[in-house]
């Protein structure tokens, strides 16, 4: 109770420092998911690559990448003070936990988001999450595809 006068004179400070927190994990997030679409949009279009990955190798980055950005929404429920919750995450494995759920869609509903910007971040994961899904999907038949046109 002693810091909450101190804690509202710096409050600018703090929503600065929050401003800071979001956006490596977000920038991350976005990153990830255009340059998995613009690989995709470069395959479909029969551009030349603009890497030197096999598909094995681009099946596999966007395994390790679906985790990755689990882990950066779950450092965003954390850490952002705007995000509210019906039973808000404690530490980062229950922050991560709800992310997992969420970027698959399970859904539990033992933890809920509550409030616009929490909602909206949600959202977004799972959009991402489903976005590198089909991107992992089509990656493997065109690994299929292609075995099948070698064996011809």
């Amino acid at each position: 109770m002693f810091l909450l006068p101190t804690a509202q004179r710096h409050w600018p400070f703090w929503h600065g420092l929050a401003v800071l927190v979001w956006l490596p994990p977000f920038s991350r997030i976005f990153e990830v998911g255009y340059a998995f679409y613009n690989d995709t949009s470069d395959q479909l279009r029969r551009v030349p690559l603009r890497t030197k990955l096999d598909r094995v190798q681009r099946f596999k980055l966007l395994g390790r990448s679906y985790v990755e950005v689990s882990i950066c929404f779950a450092s965003l429920y954390f850490s952002l003070p705007w995000c509210r919750f019906n039973n808000a995450p404690s530490t980062g494995m229950e922050a991560e936990y709800f992310s997992w759920i969420t970027i698959t869609t399970t859904g539990y509903v033992d933890i809920l988001p509550q409030g616009t910007f929490t909602r909206l971040l949600s959202m977004t994961e799972i959009g991402m999450g489903l976005m590198l899904l089909v991107f992992a999907v089509g990656t493997y038949f065109t690994l299929e595809d292609e075995r099948g046109q070698r064996g011809r």
